[in-house]
């Protein structure tokens, strides 16, 4: 299976499919497979995350003058490497597979673009104002997603705030609304085990979500085969002012590096409606990166630059409670209605798959020069 001799490959890459990001210790043990079985550098070696969204800090996978925002909050921000910790000599890169997909004209987006023209000349600016009249009133929407611990924590901390009651949310069903004993786990970042505690203490606030789920606004929330925004509900939107957005992941640990960003935030961006994410430290810079806009006139963003999970996502709830109480008016602003009109055709019209493409030569380029070829 493996050559016995040393191989003659200067440059070798690598594509890892997963769904998830690679932790510390499987970068580990490819770096251990290459030296020791192959007889390859893993200097010499670039591994392309295929996933759903693997974003890393390496400054030759962000080679590009887009990142430079990005690269400059990374260096500002995020600490030192640990003492002790080994240094990854496998250099990591990022492809996002799903948004490859939707730019590429799959997965419902080609019907979209030709049924909204949105890629007009002529397209107006205003349809997400049009589409609240005569629609049931709701300040956000939110869909749960797969029913994940902190997801499920995180919806019992908008009930005791009372701001489930603003918008349009829909959740599977958590464990700890069949198992009541639930203890608090280490795998909820970023609630820790207190935070998890008392929110699961709260019987009265416990019960009163368990009995509303699983809720269900189009499909199971959990359903994967629904995964791709051209495949929503239009109608669920309807009466909305902004999206409260699930990430997969809201780490806590700033040493991991590392961004996750999946299709999600295409949902309220095809749907021409600001949002708010719950994700990882960094998402609107990288977003910004990538060629989106984002909403700094209308929403507070210093959430995205806390890197304590903790802080960020409570500031990341004030501001929700914020906006929700805004009047109509002000959600006439012309900044917002251009932001929220250029991500949509960023997204359907061509912009983002250019920025994808270019990743990909940049990819190449970076294998060709490592490889001397």
């Amino acid at each position: 299976m493996y050559p016995s001799h040393a191989s003659s490959l200067k440059s070798v890459g690598l594509l890892m499919y997963a769904s998830e990001p690679a932790a510390p210790a499987t970068i580990a043990n490819v770096e251990r497979l290459l030296e020791q079985r192959a007889s390859i550098d893993p200097a010499d070696v670039i591994l392309v995350h295929l996933n759903l969204g693997t974003m890393l800090r390496d400054d030759a996978a962000l080679d590009l003058p887009r990142w430079s925002r990005l690269k400059h909050w990374a260096r500002k921000s995020l600490p030192a490497r640990r003492i002790g910790q080994p240094a990854q000599r496998l250099r990591q890169a990022w492809w996002h597979s799903l948004l490859w997909q939707m730019t590429a004209g799959r997965g419902g987006v080609e019907h979209r673009r030709q049924r909204s023209r949105v890629c007009s000349s002529n397209a107006s600016t205003d349809a997400a104002a049009r589409d609240h009249d005569g629609a049931e009133r709701a300040s956000f929407l939110l869909l749960g997603g797969a029913p994940k611990l902190f997801r499920g924590l995180t919806l019992l901390e908008l009930a005791r705030r009372r701001l489930l009651r603003h918008g349009r949310w829909s959740a599977a069903r958590f464990g700890f609304c069949t198992n009541r004993t639930a203890r608090a786990s280490w795998d909820a970042a970023p609630f820790d085990r207190d935070e998890q505690a008392r929110l699961l203490a709260d019987v009265p606030l416990v019960e009163w979500l368990c009995r509303q789920l699983p809720r269900v606004l189009d499909v199971s929330p959990d359903l994967k085969s629904q995964i791709l925004p051209g495949q929503a509900d239009d109608a669920l939107w309807r009466g909305t002012r902004f999206s409260l957005t699930f990430e997969s992941l809201m780490p806590d640990d700033p040493t991991a590096a590392m961004l996750f960003l999946t299709e999600k935030l295409t949902k309220p961006m095809l749907q021409k409606r600001a949002f708010v994410l719950l994700g990882p430290a960094a998402a609107l810079v990288a977003l910004r990166g990538l060629g989106f806009h984002t909403f700094s006139g209308q929403v507070d963003e210093r959430y995205d630059l806390m890197l304590d999970g903790k802080a960020r996502l409570r500031a990341a709830l004030d501001e929700v409670e914020r906006i929700s109480n805004l009047p109509d008016s002000s959600w006439q602003r012309p900044d917002l209605a251009a932001a929220i009109a250029h991500n949509q055709r960023h997204l359907v019209c061509g912009g983002l798959y250019r920025v994808i493409l270019s990743q990909a030569q940049t990819l190449l380029v970076m294998a060709m020069r490592q490889g001397k070829w």
